[in-house]
């Protein structure tokens, strides 16, 4: 769904009022404010295309040993992601840099994961109506109020998604979640983007 704020919804901070309940907005909608907007703002940071599978093998038999242990700040180790990539079609790697032969240079900051399921997630919490009394707030007020709301929505999605995703795609040595999980154009439609900035 892209809304190009036709109805001055969004407001001057970007949070509508209350999209779940006031424009019919679904979870999924609300999950990912780049396609609301129609703006992709992680697309200077990955590459739609990716590292696939067969690239990801001759990168595993070309780099040094050493290298594979490295990691890109708190992402699964490099060998982890290339043997991911190499064994699951619908993940891809997302290279920082542009891609030429491998070096002990080379790094992925992470991955580009076409799997509907995990599209498909909705929130596993309820955030009820909103109260008669958020009306009565100043507006900054108000916005930080819709912000926790949608916050809500999305740390559902988050956790959900990365679990999966970890689990799934054999992805367990990660320091830590990645910094962002977003919906992102792939080579053929919607797909996750993990990375770890």
């Amino acid at each position: 769904m892209v809304n190009r704020d036709a109805d001055g919804w969004l407001g001057g901070d970007g949070w509508p009022p209350d999209p779940l309940l006031e424009k019919g907005l679904s979870a999924a909608d609300l999950d990912d404010w780049h396609e609301l907007t129609a703006y992709d703002s992680q697309r200077p940071y990955y590459s739609a295309d990716g590292v696939d599978r067969d690239e990801a093998a001759r990168i595993l038999s070309a780099i040094p040993e050493m290298t594979l242990s490295q990691r890109w700040n708190y992402s699964p180790t490099l060998g982890t992601l290339l043997r991911s990539i190499a064994k699951h079609p619908q993940v891809r790697g997302n290279s920082p840099a542009p891609r030429g032969e491998p070096s002990e240079h080379f790094g992925l900051s992470g991955v580009l994961i076409d799997d509907p399921e995990l599209l498909g997630f909705t929130p596993d919490i309820a955030v009820g109506p909103v109260p008669p009394w958020v009306a009565d707030l100043d507006p900054e007020l108000q916005s930080e109020y819709y912000h926790h709301r949608a916050s809500c929505l999305s740390s559902s999605l988050y956790r959900q998604r990365w679990y999966a995703a970890r689990h799934r795609y054999d992805l367990r040595d990660a320091g830590r979640g990645p910094d962002e999980i977003d919906v992102v154009r792939g080579p053929h439609g919607p797909v996750l983007h993990l990375w770890w900035d």
